[in-house]
Formats: C-alpha cells, structure tokens, sequence
C-alpha cells in the first residue's frame, strides 16, 4: 500500500516535475500494483486534472489508477471536470469511456459525464457541417 506520508513525498517530488510525460511516468510507476486509499486517489486525481496539461499525458495517467477510482465520487467528479478540457476529440471520448466504467457514478456524475458526451457529439456534427459545405 502506498500510505499517505509517502504519497505526500512523491507529491513533492511531483509538483517540481514541468514535463507531462515524465510526471506521468513518476506517477504511473509510483500507484502501478499498489492498492490506493480514497485520500490518495483524490490526490491523484487532483494533478490529473490541475498539473498535467497535456490530452494524450492526462488519459494516460487517468488510466494508471482507473480501477481504484470507484473509491470516490470526488475523485470521479475531477476527472469528469478534466474531461471538458480535453481538446482531443480521440483523448476525450477515451476517457469518458474510462471513467463511465470504471468511476464511482452518482446522479450528478452522470450528469456531468453528459457535458463532454454532448460537446463531443457536437464538434463531430459541426466538423460534418463543414465538410458538407
């Protein structure tokens, strides 16, 4: 188990990183096999969504933890929140598939969960438009 004190150094470590990938990496390695309280999976999940920038860097990270995450419907909600702020069509529907079967689902995050569905179904219907044109 990773305990909170070593979570709270690799956080550290963590936050001096300025490279998604090699943040994820660090991270990936760090949780891969380990069985995560719900504290930390929200701690992860709260990088996920404010340090990593990237689309690819993000869904790759959300899926190092993907199968704890049904822990907490916070942690669920971030990354739902991280979802509309990915600009990869690709990336974005990945994830949403990620975090619909796996996350902890309430009503709410379901219903946040249909935000980046529908924005999603949207730009394709638009793109179509304008190719159409």
């Amino acid at each position: 188990e990773l305990d909170d004190s070593l979570m709270d150094k690799l956080l550290d470590v963590a936050q001096q990183i300025d490279s998604d990938y090699e943040l994820r990496l660090l991270l990936s390695e760090a949780v891969y096999g380990k069985k995560l309280s719900t504290k930390n999976v929200e701690k992860l999940a709260r990088i996920a969504s404010e340090q990593i920038d990237s689309d690819y860097e993000t869904r790759l990270f959300m899926g190092a933890f993907i199968e704890q995450i049904k822990q907490s419907s916070d942690a669920t909600e971030t990354l739902i929140s991280k979802v509309d702020h990915i600009d990869s069509d690709y990336e974005r529907r990945l994830a949403i598939n990620m975090l619909g079967s796996y996350g902890k689902m309430t009503n709410k995050s379901w219903l946040m969960l249909l935000g980046p569905v529908a924005d999603g179904a949207w730009l394709h219907a638009a793109r179509r438009q304008q190719e159409d044109r």
